[in-house]
């Protein structure tokens, strides 16, 4: 089960922003987003190009996301730190091989990190969800602090959310979590934990990280959350807690970053 998840959370193949632009085909959108500074828009430029993939680069560092042909463009964090970031957008072309049909190259500086972290990205997809975005108005309505605000989604979370034992056997390579679903179905794995805590918290002004990498001394793959709170970058598994666990201020146990969204 966890090399399952594994597979689903570990990226797949192989301010000031000043864009530089370079050529690309028609169709193909890879601009900086209006709305959420330090993000990327990715638009998949067409039914004739099959699957598409945007990979973010910054030295050896890389993220690659699935680009999915849907109406509005993907959003997508440079959340690598200050620096020159290479935007390419890949078609497929045969089995695992892809071929570039486009790049653009952006140079990041002074970006505030808790702004970014606002931002409702590909698998933080809060802007899409009025029914979320509701619930953390309505969770959050009494609170006169950030800290309070955290405690009453967090509770929410770890209460009416259960975990998902067939779903974390079955899912396929290439999931994204639904807000709305996951909200729906009052289920899922770690990554919809994760992906809906975060975009609860973001939704109401609260600075939440999305994180994936390797838990305790089996190394398991799983998701989590890093929220800003009282100056603090503060570690949260909801996953956790809502399957019986202690909260991760009480543990020992270790938690490794591969990925940070």
């Amino acid at each position: 089960m966890a090399r399952r998840i594994a597979l689903i959370l570990i990226v797949a193949m192989l301010l000031s922003v000043a864009p530089a632009a370079i050529a690309q085909p028609s169709g193909v959108q890879i601009d900086l987003s209006p709305d959420f500074p330090g993000c990327v828009l990715v638009k998949h430029p067409g039914a004739q190009y099959g699957k598409v993939k945007a990979i973010i680069q910054k030295g050896d560092q890389r993220y690659t996301y699935d680009i999915r042909m849907t109406e509005n463009p993907e959003c997508l964090p440079l959340q690598m730190g200050d620096g020159e970031y290479i935007v390419r957008v890949m078609r497929n072309t045969t089995g695992n091989r892809y071929t570039e049909i486009a790049r653009r190259v952006f140079t990041v500086k002074d970006l505030d990190e808790k702004e970014l972290f606002l931002a409702s990205v590909q698998n933080v997809a809060w802007k899409d969800s009025e029914e979320l975005q509701k619930l953390a108005a309505e969770l959050t309505e009494s609170c006169e602090t950030d800290a309070e605000k955290v405690e009453k989604i967090r509770e929410y979370v770890v209460k009416n959310i259960k975990y998902d034992y067939v779903k974390a056997s079955t899912v396929e390579a290439g999931y994204l979590p639904n807000l709305d679903q996951i909200l729906a179905d009052k289920k899922g794995i770690c990554y919809d934990y994760a992906a809906l805590f975060g975009g609860l918290l973001r939704s109401v002004g609260i600075p939440a990280k999305l994180v994936t990498g390797y838990v305790g001394a089996r190394r398991v793959y799983h998701a989590w959350n890093e929220v800003y709170v009282e100056d603090n970058w503060v570690r949260y598994d909801v996953t956790r807690e809502a399957t019986g666990g202690s909260k991760v201020s009480e543990s020992t146990t270790t938690y490794e970053i591969r990925y940070v969204f």
